[in-house]
């Protein structure tokens, strides 16, 4: 029986198949795309946990999340708010986004961007930059270590930064093994999508510390941040809480100025 991962992954490997653009115009094209901000900069210069608010219109597993996303408003709070980078789902098939989500935010705001898709393809990599990307999102459990490898080394080619997702501490050796400089725990089981609150706490301290370290998924209130701050983490990535229609400035704000752990 196939799960959401084997879904969505066979989906994008098929759409990589047929994709028969040149490489080596996307390569120009990628190279003389103004740099970005530095993603990973933003998130390590800051004394709280920095915030990644996300862009997520759908989920697999929750449907539609708010079916009047205004990107402007969204984009406005964010920053006004102080995220210190912005998530970008960009896969149509099951979060119902777009490259021209990516490409609109950009032109809102000055903050990095992290193009939030199951990468699979230099193409996608490529297409991050284009569109305005400061990152690229790398989900090691969809990519041999070969892949994984390639696409890592060819996003810092092209000046990307790659968050490297993991869910165990085999994908966090994985992670170290290719230079990973930014390491992702998604505490969301991408087969079932459910949530493991404690994986974050259970895997955080196996990232040496001068990775950077961002906890993904579960996160719906400011007391869940403090909890992952205290085990080390430099940034959270939350999505579905801040793109309701419930949510606020305030909510924001609350969630962007969680103190760091003192070493």
């Amino acid at each position: 029986m196939s799960t959401y991962l084997d879904d969505i992954a066979a989906f994008h490997r098929e759409e990589a198949r047929l994709d028969r653009r040149d490489l080596a115009e996307l390569d120009r094209a990628a190279s003389s795309t103004k740099s970005p901000p530095s993603f990973r900069g933003a998130l390590m210069a800051s004394e709280s946990v920095s915030l990644i608010a996300e862009v997520k219109r759908k989920s697999p597993s929750k449907g539609v999340l708010n079916d009047k996303l205004d990107l402007d408003d969204v984009v406005k709070r964010y920053v006004r708010g102080g995220a210190k980078a912005i998530s970008v789902l960009t896969d149509s098939q099951y979060f119902s986004g777009s490259l021209q989500d990516l490409e609109v935010v950009r032109s809102k705001c000055d903050l990095p961007l992290l193009r939030k898709d199951f990468t699979v393809s230099s193409r996608d990599v490529y297409d991050a930059k284009i569109s305005g990307a400061s990152a690229v999102l790398l989900i090691v459990a969809i990519l041999s270590n070969a892949e994984l490898r390639q696409l890592y080394e060819l996003a810092k080619h092209i000046g990307l930064d790659a968050v490297v997702e993991v869910h165990s501490r085999e994908e966090i050796e994985s992670a170290v093994s290719i230079g990973a400089d930014i390491i992702g725990i998604n505490q969301r089981n991408l087969h079932t999508f459910e949530i493991d609150y404690d994986l974050a706490l259970d895997l955080i301290e196996d990232i040496p510390e001068e990775i950077c370290k961002i906890v993904e998924s579960g996160i719906s209130d400011r007391s869940q941040i403090e909890r992952v701050a205290s085990a080390g983490c430099d940034a959270v990535l939350v999505g579905e809480s801040l793109v309701l229609p419930s949510s606020s400035y305030a909510t924001v704000q609350s969630f962007a100025t969680v103190p760091r752990r003192v070493l």
